[in-house]
């Protein structure tokens, strides 16, 4: 995970974890322990201990909602980890990650094409 402010000493999958956590915040502003649990199959501890890691780390970027549940934005939010546009759309569309685990699906609702043969022809006139 280039880019990231994070302190070095992390394992590999809780900077995932983290990452995800911090991609959520910026591009659909909550994260909830269910999201992390789901994604990446940790037990709701483990879930709820980055949550923790991630607000120690950065406070003014994550707020804890205790109606819903779920951590929303931050008023002094900074993404702590690069998000390129590529991935950013792909994650949005397709869901988060390489493949790792598997993909739940997108984390919007999107329609687009896969293919380029998927298109209507195209009628020229000469």
């Amino acid at each position: 995970m280039g880019g990231s402010r994070f302190r070095t000493g992390l394992w590999q999958a809780q900077r995932e974890r983290l990452a995800y956590i911090d991609f959520r915040l910026y591009f659909l502003g909550e994260v909830s322990r269910a999201d992390n649990s789901l994604r990446f199959g940790v037990a709701p501890a483990g879930a709820t201990r980055d949550l923790v890691v991630y607000r120690e780390e950065v406070p003014d970027n994550i707020v804890f909602d205790g109606r819903s549940k779920t951590y929303r934005i931050g008023p002094g939010f900074n993404p702590l980890f690069n998000h390129p546009l590529e991935r950013t759309l792909s994650a949005l569309a397709l869901g988060f990650g390489d493949g790792i685990g598997g993909s739940r699906g997108g984390l919007i609702r999107a329609s687009f094409r896969n293919r380029l043969t998927d298109l209507p022809p195209k009628r020229w006139r000469l």
